[in-house]
């Protein structure tokens, strides 16, 4: 009997072993060996990023959104809100992405982009914010003119664009100027660093003292040493006493200014020379031709007053009387 016990026991054996050598040997389709713990880390099918790393290498959080903030606000600067109004702006406040600044007559604001990057928007001038990264920021001149400053660190770039004009003005460090009629004139000034203007599919470096233009859809002018003064010359309207309701104003400044009468905006050519209707209210008016260049220089020139008399003359009859000799 013990015998046969020991005998079914070592066939359970065999059999068992024979089992496992089996399986082994001819693993049933689909089935996988048991693998080590840590078979397999090394081979994953998407590749691993770092926390904080970007493609080649990069951190991505360097470009990461950053903020616009108000710094300093001298007499009155405007935010327009997403219903189209306008509302004041108070140091301090923080801006977004696509908010539009803008200043009126006398004003100025100080503007914050990022940790490197500050504008200032003198009188009458508005802008666009289109862009707010730690690599980048990026402004577009809707009219006016600003005056930037990057810190040369190297690690932030300032692009500025201008309503009307495929012109980019671009630093990595450095001060400079920018003015734009929003219509396709555009003027560069750099006081320190050098600036590069693109436009035309053409680019110029404009270096400290220098000053470049674009007009229209045409390349930048070669840099020039920017000039020692500013002078206008402007035509007085022939007419003081007049029924139309507009009168043309003309002259000439140096290219690149931006040059206003009135509300009215004028259009600068390459040669400076300027023509711009502007319209007249009932009664009298005083003009005023206000001429600013792209380093802030200013001229002024007042016009003779001109009076708009649109009412029809009054014709009285006059009195007769019949039968007498």
């Amino acid at each position: 009997m013990k015998r046969a016990l020991l005998l079914v026991a070592v066939l359970a054996l065999i059999i068992g072993g024979g089992a496992l050598l089996y399986r082994e040997l001819f693993p049933a389709p689909g089935g996988d060996r048991p693998k080590p713990a840590d078979a397999g880390l090394a081979r994953v099918d998407s590749p691993r990023r770092e926390a904080g790393a970007g493609q080649g290498g990069e951190d991505a959080s360097a470009g990461a959104p950053t903020r616009a903030t108000v710094l300093d606000v001298r007499g009155v600067t405007q935010r327009q809100l997403e219903d189209g109004r306008w509302a004041a702006v108070t140091p301090g406040e923080s801006l977004r992405l696509d908010d539009v600044v803008r200043t009126l007559s006398g004003g100025s604001v100080i503007l914050r982009l990022g940790n490197s990057v500050q504008v200032r928007l003198t009188s009458r001038t508005e802008v666009t914010i289109r862009e707010l990264s730690e690599r980048a920021s990026r402004v577009r001149v809707e009219e006016g003119r600003i005056v930037a400053e990057v810190e040369p660190s190297g690690a932030t770039v300032l692009r500025v664009e201008a309503k009307g004009s495929n012109a980019i003005a671009e630093a990595e460090g450095g001060r400079f100027s920018v003015i734009s009629d929003g219509r396709g004139q555009v003027a560069v000034a750099a006081e320190a660093g050098a600036i590069k203007l693109t436009a035309g599919g053409e680019s110029v470096e404009v270096a400290a003292g220098e000053t470049s233009r674009v007009v229209g859809a045409s390349a930048p002018s070669a840099p020039v040493a920017i000039p020692t003064s500013l002078f206008l010359k402007v035509a007085a309207p022939g007419k003081k006493l007049q029924r139309e309701p507009e009168t043309v104003v003309e002259g000439r400044t140096q290219p690149g200014s931006l040059v206003r009468v009135g509300a009215r905006v004028a259009q600068v050519d390459d040669d400076g020379r300027f023509r711009v209707r502007v319209p007249l209210q009932e009664g009298e008016n005083k003009l005023e031709v206000k001429v600013t260049d792209v380093t802030g220089r200013e001229q002024r020139e007042a016009l003779p007053a001109i009076t708009l008399d649109t009412k029809e003359p009054e014709i009285k009859n006059p009195e007769v009387n019949w039968g007498t000799p």
